[in-house]
């Protein structure tokens, strides 16, 4: 791994204990703030709805202006975000900062980009995995904390602790060195996108699905715990250091299977399909802790996507290819959210069999999808012969 991507890794590594801290228990604080599931499904939709607007346009730009500029924007928006949310009064005052947190992620297709150029002979699969481990690394021990910390300090002092580190990782990423994107990139056009859309339509259509299916039941997972199994915040916190152990592992493990076909990216969604039986019908606490292990995987499925689609790139037009790979997933968790608190109003076990019922369709239709793209990608820009 090069010395930038060491760094980028060790920011993320930072940024994960800082988002560790509340991520796992966030519903919960929605709902002491005063909203009840439709509204906060409501809320962590509409801040998925700014994340998904922001990608394809960061993207492109990470193909034409100097990456850290972009990623720097990205840290100090988001390091601004978290005290919004930590001085909230209200779910309403609360979603404002969650907006603006989720439109922070704007960088990570330039991220990618900048990841993807240091990488050098490195595989792109391995390189953005281990990378992107940084991130789920930091979150190992950060959920058990802040489930400790709310317990003990109430919810507000979670966000505090972020912004923190949130400072702190800032500091990291202004350390690396600037990457100019490729001189050949303002030549590009969407031409090539809009024609390579008819042969590429089938993979449009399934990456959201696919990440609609394994993220819906994630959104309301605490509220289904503490309303239905009387679990406390802490125990809750405690699972997400599980689901980082997952991703860290899970995203070194899959992101050395072989290549040719997305056999990790199968996989992933796979284990996403057991995860979410045994944290329904797990009886007890060891077993819904292997569940959110295996969960874990969702994280790598989404770098794996990323890596798919870039092995088909030229490295000019890879920022805005990874910029479509987030939208595409962004707007699945813009749907997700939404419709998990209508569906959890109902019943709250119903995202979770909803999600059970689409798992197997997008799992079983990954390696089609992949077969029948396998030529040129339609982000990419035609030769000139």
């Amino acid at each position: 791994m090069s010395r930038d991507n060491r760094r980028v890794a060790f920011a993320l590594f930072l940024w994960g204990s800082g988002e560790g801290l509340f991520y796992y228990i966030q519903s919960l604080y929605i709902e002491a703030l005063g909203a009840n599931p439709v509204q906060i499904g409501t809320a962590l939709s509409v801040a998925g709805m700014a994340a998904a607007i922001s990608f394809i346009p960061a993207g492109w730009l990470a193909d034409r202006v100097e990456r850290k500029r972009l990623m720097m924007g990205g840290w100090v928006l988001g390091s601004i975000a978290v005290w919004g949310m930590a001085l909230a009064r209200d779910w309403r005052e609360f979603t404002v900062g969650l907006v603006l947190y989720s439109l922070s992620a704007y960088c990570v297709p330039a991220i990618s980009a900048y990841v993807a150029h240091a990488a050098g002979g490195t595989p792109l699969e391995q390189a953005l995995t281990t990378v992107y481990a940084g991130y789920t690394l930091g979150t190992i021990l950060s959920p058990t904390v802040g489930g400790w910390l709310a317990d003990a300090l109430g919810m507000r002092s979670v966000y505090y602790g972020a912004g923190l580190l949130f400072g702190l990782s800032t500091l990291t990423v202004s350390t690396v060195a600037p990457q100019p994107a490729s001189g050949t990139a303002p030549q590009w056009t969407w031409q090539p996108l809009l024609r390579g859309v008819r042969s590429w339509w089938p993979f449009l259509l399934w990456l959201p699905l696919a990440f609609l299916a394994m993220y819906l039941p994630t959104p309301l997972t605490p509220n289904f715990l503490a309303d239905t199994r009387g679990m406390p915040v802490g125990r809750i916190g405690a699972l997400g250091t599980a689901y980082s152990l997952g991703a860290t592992v899970l995203s070194l493990v899959l992101g050395r299977l072989p290549n040719r076909r997305p056999w990790g990216l199968m996989l992933a969604q796979a284990l996403v399909m057991v995860s979410v039986i045994l944290v329904w019908q797990g009886p007890l606490w060891p077993l819904l802790a292997l569940g959110y292990f295996l969960r874990g995987s969702y994280s790598t499925a989404r770098s794996l996507s990323s890596a798919w689609l870039g092995k088909h790139l030229s490295p000019t037009s890879r920022g805005i290819a990874f910029g479509a790979v987030e939208t595409l997933i962004a707007l699945a968790q813009m749907v997700a959210p939404y419709l998990a608190g209508h569906l959890y109003a109902t019943d709250p076990a119903r995202p979770f069999a909803v999600a059970l019922m689409l798992l197997p369709i997008t799992t079983l239709t990954t390696l089609v999808v992949s077969q029948a793209h396998s030529g040129q990608h339609p982000l990419e820009k035609p030769s000139a012969g």
